[in-house]
């Protein structure tokens, strides 16, 4: 990627972060999009939205394993533990993979998903985040039972192929915000805002998509 052009698109990842994390380093975005690979803001995922969002996957089952691909400060995975039924430590399968490339994002990731395990230790066995590139972690894409996605049009372009291709049958994606391009959903619904502060107007909202492989 031309220089000129990778720090173009980072000056403005970085504007957007800027207003939500108070104006920390970006670097590792620019360093990645020097090098030609994909960049994605983190927008923290709203409380009602993330537990739309769990709620749509419906039951989550004992050995089902969650992957959330730019999990951020892990909201989504601390949700869905927080709505998972408690199972007997034996039957206990359950698995929380979150793939994050910001080093303070995955450290928080972390924390608050040992937090909640402290306090629902018959609901998951495994949890890991991963930090690193979610391009140079597909291969956990095949193991997975549940993904979620919050990420930019041009970078789910690029995952909608592979996620074809790498997943599992039967594999339930829940997205927010954005569709996967040429994909069919099962199910799209609308999270009014108003939900979250009364005073958001009723026309704000976000959507959240299914899809079933």
């Amino acid at each position: 990627m031309d220089k000129k052009k990778a720090l173009g698109i980072c000056t403005g990842v970085s504007r957007i972060q800027a207003c939500f994390r108070g104006h920390r380093s970006r670097n590792i975005l620019i360093t990645h999009a020097l090098s030609g690979k994909m960049v994605c803001p983190f927008i923290a995922t709203n409380n009602v939205t993330s537990k739309a969002m769990v709620k749509l996957v419906g039951e989550i089952g004992p050995t089902s394993i969650i992957l959330d691909l730019g999990c951020g400060d892990g909201t989504l995975l601390v949700e869905s533990i927080r709505q998972m039924q408690e199972i007997d430590n034996e039957d206990n399968g359950r698995e929380i993979i979150g793939i994050e490339l910001d080093k303070l994002l995955a450290k928080t990731a972390i924390r608050r998903l040992n937090q909640e395990l402290n306090m629902n230790k018959k609901k998951v066995k495994n949890i890991t985040i991963v930090e690193g590139d979610i391009m140079d972690n597909i291969v956990l894409i095949q193991k997975a039972d549940i993904i979620f996605l919050f990420l930019v049009p041009s970078f789910q372009k690029v995952l909608a192929p592979i996620l074809k291709q790498k997943c599992k049958p039967n594999v339930t994606i829940i997205v927010h915000q954005y569709p996967l391009p040429g994909w069919n959903e099962s199910i799209k619904e609308e999270v009014p805002h108003h939900l979250l502060n009364k005073e958001y107007s009723k026309d704000r909202v976000s959507y959240i998509y299914k899809y079933i492989l």
